[in-house]
């Protein structure tokens, strides 16, 4: 997803070290099941999960398949500023451009503690349209945000149009929950 009108984002890596946090196995675990339940037979899509850890979120990087995650797939984020797009981050790895987002919906909504993103979502998964609200992309990570959060309040899936698909949760065992609600898993 790029944002053309964004100021730029700056990443400043506070150390390199992989993360110690301890959602990293149930993370792990998580992509497996996505991949196992979504993308065996298809093309992966794109995908991020993040939970919030403390004041801090961690989140995969694209660079892992989803079934292949280890430690050195995730970054820590520390802090983030979103008017100056500022990232502060620990990990070996480069985040991606929707990490800003995942840390916002997580600082503004707390109870909020699993995000899962899956790009082309709609492709790879049917899911009926009564369980999420649709958004428009907006000009900015921010603009973005405001617009899912302000949908958050009504439905927990959140499709971002010509992006993917957020699903949050307040635990792991939930957004699996979400996604096979209506599929008789």
């Amino acid at each position: 997803m790029a944002y053309k009108n964004d100021v730029p984002l700056k990443l400043f890596t506070l150390s390199a070290e992989e993360s110690n946090c301890p959602f990293i196995p149930q993370i792990c675990e998580l992509g497996i099941y996505l991949h196992q339940q979504f993308f065996k037979q298809k093309k992966e899509s794109e995908t991020l999960i993040s939970m919030s850890y403390g004041k801090r979120v961690i989140i995969n990087t694209p660079a892992h398949p989803i079934n292949h995650l280890s430690r050195d797939a995730f970054i820590e984020i520390v802090d983030y500023d979103p008017i100056n797009n500022i990232l502060l981050y620990i990990g070996p790895a480069k985040p991606h451009s929707l990490t800003p987002l995942h840390w916002l919906i997580h600082h503004a909504k707390p109870q909020i503690t699993s995000l899962v993103f899956i790009q082309t979502f709609k492709q790879s998964v049917q899911i009926p349209q009564t369980m999420y609200e649709t958004v428009q992309q907006g000009r900015t990570i921010l603009d973005t945000a405001k617009m899912v959060l302000k949908s958050l309040q009504k439905k927990p899936i959140i499709h971002i149009q010509e992006t993917g698909v957020l699903i949050t949760a307040e635990t792991i065992d939930k957004i699996k929950e979400r996604l096979f609600h209506d599929r008789g898993r």
